[in-house]
């Protein structure tokens, strides 16, 4: 479905895709389950931030985030996750 999505905002702004581009927009990408579930305990550190112990739930945030980006250095929202904890 990302890559249909993908496919019809390139077509609507007339981007240009190579035939390369294309195929990779098709392919979906396969999830590591285990940066998964670190990107959410993340996430729950993160929510738990107006509740507990601030630099706690920082550190704690930042740490699953970080091993989310370990587990999958291609998984882009941990990257967003890990730029919150630390802000």
């Amino acid at each position: 479905m990302q890559g249909t999505l993908a496919n019809t905002i390139a077509d609507e702004i007339r981007v240009q895709l190579s035939a390369s581009e294309k195929v990779r927009l098709r392919t979906p990408r396969r999830v590591n389950v285990i940066a998964l579930d670190y990107y959410l305990q993340g996430n729950y550190h993160l929510h738990r931030l107006r509740r507990g112990s601030v630099d706690e739930e920082a550190h704690k945030a930042a740490e699953n985030f970080q091993r989310a980006i370990d587990q999958d250095p291609g998984f882009a929202p941990a990257y967003l996750g890990l730029a919150y904890a630390h802000a």
